[in-house]
């Protein structure tokens, strides 16, 4: 193992560590520790970020009998928790025992719970219809994400889907409207997020992403186009935020494609020959 791979394999030990033992846990206003630490929960940006959450659901409109939510934790959103609506069973994969008895507890006998690792999924192949991954993939080591990707196509039936929020290394969008932001207003004095671990993350870029020998079709949706931090810095939380924050939703449902290619975080749809 080189130097770098046993860098990786030592930070991403944080990960499962944060996740088995703090991330889930519930505050006193009924919120996770993680939601409460990276998402920004103001009523606004908050609204945004679940309608972005919402309309990747449109991917999984045909069901099918199993859906994998690969990462899943507790499910901590009902706008991903509805992914699962047209499936006869949703299959949540994590290493965090507490995530998924809290998702286990949500989806009754419609869920099946598996500890297990992303980049060795412990499923036969071609055996579930659609695939989740939301957030995760950019906290995988960095030489073992291709394998995840490769993995989740791997467990598709044929004519499966499977979708990867992930985060690009460079947002030209997320650069582009910072400075359009600037010129109008001066960054908002907002309270810093709540102190958090640092936990390993590793985006690649596009240009990555696109040389790789992929064995999969594949197309590039988008999830969101920036970041939260943008959200706490640049938007407020009234009736301007609301319009931006509208208008922002038309440009990445209008122009997905090049909002996912370009923006901060991607949604890549997977497909199943």
């Amino acid at each position: 193992m080189s130097n770098d791979e046993q860098k990786d394999q030592n930070c991403t030990s944080n990960i499962r560590e944060y996740y088995s033992h703090v991330g889930w846990t519930i505050d006193e206003s009924g919120t996770y520790t993680d939601t409460h630490t990276f998402v920004d929960g103001r009523a606004i940006p908050l609204e945004f970020t679940h309608k972005c959450m919402k309309r990747l659901g449109k991917h999984f409109e045909n069901g099918g009998r199993y859906l994998l939510d690969a990462g899943s934790g507790p499910i901590p959103h009902d706008e991903v928790l509805s992914y699962s609506a047209a499936f006869e069973k949703r299959i949540c994969l994590d290493f965090s025992m507490s995530g998924l008895r809290i998702a286990k507890s949500k989806l009754g006998e419609n869920g099946i719970c598996v500890l297990g690792d992303i980049t060795n999924i412990p499923l036969k192949s071609g055996t579930i219809d659609a695939a989740t991954c939301n957030h995760v993939l950019y906290h995988v080591a960095a030489d073992q994400q291709k394998n995840a990707l490769l993995e989740l196509w791997r467990c598709l039936r044929p004519s499966g889907v499977a979708v990867v929020v992930y985060a690009w290394e460079r947002s030209p969008i997320e650069q582009a409207l910072k400075k359009f932001a600037r010129c109008l207003v001066r960054q908002r004095n907002v309270e810093p997020l709540p102190a958090g671990p640092e936990l390993y993350y590793h985006a690649h870029s596009l240009k990555w992403f696109e040389s790789q020998d992929w064995p999969f079709r594949y197309k590039i949706d988008t999830y969101r186009a920036v970041d939260n931090q943008f959200l706490r810095q640049y938007v407020g939380n009234g009736w301007i935020a609301q319009l931006v924050l509208r208008l922002l939703h038309l440009l990445q449902t209008t122009f997905p494609s090049t909002c996912g290619k370009y923006g901060k975080y991607p949604a890549i749809i997977i497909y199943k020959e």
